[in-house]
């Protein structure tokens, strides 16, 4: 398994229908230790916060120059193939890979 980066976004308060409109996440990608890319989507509740799913997208449909942009279904496991399950609820999703020469 390869390493691991976590990056995060900003919390949305007071919604359940949050909307993130945030510059692009950049991080440098190594494509022989990285398979895919997992979000996982919490809830920050006044005390701690609950984990609502995951969502895997394939890191190889990226390196084809596919752009990802979609609504997915929300895993209840971060070990769960993409589309594997019944959905817990679903997040719009837009991915992008740009190389840098």
């Amino acid at each position: 398994m390869g390493k691991h980066k976590i990056t995060k976004t900003k919390t949305i308060e007071n919604t359940l229908d949050p909307v993130w409109d945030e510059e692009p996440i950049k991080f440098p990608l190594n494509e022989t230790e990285v398979e895919d890319i997992l979000f996982k989507i919490k809830d920050r509740d006044l005390v701690g916060s609950d984990t609502l799913g995951f969502v895997r997208i394939v890191l190889k449909d990226l390196l084809e120059g596919k752009k990802i942009d979609g609504w997915f279904p929300l895993s209840k496991k971060s070990t769960s193939k993409p589309g594997a399950g019944s959905p817990l609820g679903e997040i719009k999703i837009s991915v992008q890979f740009v190389g840098v020469y």
